[in-house]
């Protein structure tokens, strides 16, 4: 645990993510602060997927990144409906929600585009409606792109004749938004020589007609889960950080939970969270190897420079990276658990597949607020989905790591054997501590005591740094989460495996 703590520390910070700058003015203004230097903030993208999110959610997540600090005229809002679907506490669509909290008010529909997805067989082919305006809000005025997907004309009716028991029309996926998003990207750098769909001359006529806006100008993408609120700072703080390092392909922000204390089984998930988006990024940080993302709150970096505007080279909209995102099918079922659950997950792997001499990055000072599941089964549900598609992408990692370096196979193999270990050295201690109190034999009590030990030295870390309810979540966290997270969830994940 505190081991992560070293990626904050100044030096160490300087030190692990060091390399030379972007040839652009921002990081111009990072190497020479100056009161008086107007700054150029990069044009970025602040993307968010949405799926069925209530009214508040939306609305919360809309103002958090309308008032960031980042320039207005620099960021584009951008929201990808995924399907038409309906929140379980509303009586409207999502996307009918959204434009509701953006104040669009043109009452004619705009026309279905076509593009390709990543659906299978009849689903290949997707329609999707493009809406285009500016979000006012106090003294911000934010351009924003709503793309819904709406699916095909039968998609409809068979999802109301299966009782709604089936995916809602024009839902393909996380993955699919992503490919839809950097394949407009991509092709925007080449017109001339590229073949765009329907809906990408769409979106580009909405931005470059409608907003006055090149979305060629755009060269950051920050991927933000809809239920996720970002501090004021963080698109500064991200886009910053890419800029002081060309090899930088993407930096992932830090995710803390938004509502810790709300119930028992909030409180149950406050360590594993802190494990899962600081501690494990942290460590891998600090050995200049980072080989995960945090799909809820990442950057990635579109482009770069050798020569400001002359010489200009993919990075994430890459055709070896478009290609590594969207070619796999999940035809079997370890592909299956890897882009089905998996999701976004499979993206630093083909990233540094496609670009072995860059890397990934963690930011732990930009921070985003998530809402932890309330209900027991909800998290249930969510931990066996993590656990499946954490466990099959590592298998994936272990299939590319060598090619990356030592390190990250090193690492590789790290969290896989941690992932079989854990549960039953966690069962193990826990029959330890249970024969210990039994009386069974010294050798037991000695073992107790000496992990007692290590839970006493975080209880006075805790103590000195005056974090008082740490101290109740951490022994929350010894006595009821460690033997959930650690043993039940693993056994139900296998138990539920196909």
């Amino acid at each position: 645990m505190n081991l992560a703590y070293l990626s904050r520390v100044s030096f160490v910070h300087k030190f692990l993510f060091y390399s030379a700058p972007e040839f652009s003015s921002a990081s111009l203004f990072y190497r020479h602060r100056s009161s008086s230097q107007q700054v150029q903030w990069p044009h970025t993208i602040l993307m968010v997927p949405c799926f069925s999110e209530s009214s508040e959610t939306l609305k919360q997540t809309l103002d958090t990144l309308s008032r960031s600090s980042y320039d207005d005229t620099k960021k584009l809002l951008l929201f990808v409906c995924d399907g038409v679907t309906t929140s379980a506490q509303e009586q409207k669509e999502t996307h009918a929600l959204l434009l509701e909290h953006l104040g669009y008010s043109c009452t004619e529909e705009p026309l279905p585009q076509a593009y390709n997805s990543l659906g299978q067989h009849g689903k290949r082919i997707n329609y999707a409606r493009v809406y285009a305006g500016y979000y006012e809000t106090g003294r911000n005025r934010v351009p924003y792109v709503v793309i819904v997907k709406i699916g095909q004309p039968q998609e409809e009716a068979d999802y109301y004749q299966h009782h709604m028991m089936i995916a809602p029309p024009g839902n393909r996926g996380k993955r699919d938004s992503l490919v839809l998003v950097f394949g407009f990207l991509e092709r925007c750098m080449n017109l001339a020589n590229n073949r765009i769909t329907p809906l990408d001359f769409e979106i580009f006529n909405q931005c470059y007609s409608v907003l006055g806006i090149d979305p060629r100008y755009f060269k950051y993408l920050m991927v933000t889960d809809a239920d996720i609120q970002v501090q004021s700072d963080v698109v500064q703080k991200l886009v910053s950080r890419l800029e002081q390092d060309r090899n930088m392909l993407a930096v992932s922000g830090h995710v803390r939970p938004a509502n810790p204390e709300e119930n028992l089984t909030t409180m149950l998930q406050i360590f594993p969270v802190y494990m899962t988006f600081f501690s494990g990024l942290a460590y891998e940080a600090c050995l200049r190897s980072v080989m995960t993302i945090n799909g809820g709150l990442v950057m990635y970096k579109i482009w770069t420079e050798n020569v400001p505007i002359v010489d200009i080279r993919p990075c994430c909209v890459h055709p070896t990276v478009l290609r590594g995102i969207s070619t796999p099918c999940a035809d079997t079922m370890h592909m299956q658990n890897v882009l089905l659950l998996g999701e976004e997950k499979i993206m630093p792997i083909v990233l540094l597949k496609s670009h072995p001499n860059h890397r990934l990055g963690f930011e732990p000072e930009a921070v985003g607020y998530a809402t932890l599941p309330t209900n027991f089964f909800s998290l249930q549900g969510l931990q066996i989905r993590n656990i499946r598609a954490a466990f099959h992408t590592q298998l994936e990692m272990q299939r590319v790591s060598w090619q990356l370096g030592i390190t990250y196979w090193i690492l590789s193999t790290t969290e896989l054997l941690d992932m079989i270990f854990s549960m039953p050295i966690i069962v193990y201690l826990y029959g330890i501590f249970i024969r210990s109190v039994r009386q069974s034999g010294m050798a037991y009590v000695i073992i107790a005591c000496s992990f007692t030990g290590l839970v006493a030295l975080h209880i006075l870390f805790f103590l000195l740094r005056r974090q008082f309810r740490y101290i109740l979540w951490f022994v929350l966290y010894c006595l009821l989460s460690l033997p959930l997270f650690a043993i039940w969830f693993p056994v139900l994940a296998v138990w539920q495996s196909n």
